[in-house]
């Protein structure tokens, strides 16, 4: 094989499907194991993962927001978040 993990190869190179290229720090050993574990959980666990990890994401954002604007109450970040996510979703 030609790679030894090059940012541009694709993980199907190592027997792994993915839509995007192979992330540049992982070996195709751990991108398989992670894939299995991944295809393991079923669609009700990628679920659930999922949302997992949107409030987390969105509760680091808040924070963020909090963090950046001390004066700011907790529903008042929450409604900043709110409008910067609206405004991410406007056409340019």
């Amino acid at each position: 094989m030609v790679c030894k993990y090059s940012r541009f190869c694709t993980a199907e190179a190592h027997g792994v499907w993915m839509k995007s290229p192979m992330p540049s720090d992982t070996t195709p050993e751990a991108l398989a194991a992670q894939t299995a574990a991944i295809r393991r959980l079923g669609p009700e666990g990628r679920l659930r993962v999922a949302v997992e990890m949107s409030e987390a994401a969105r509760t680091m954002a808040i924070e963020g927001i909090r963090r950046r604007h001390p004066e700011l109450t907790e529903a008042q970040a929450k409604r900043q978040f709110v409008s910067q996510v609206i405004a991410s979703c406007q056409p340019r």
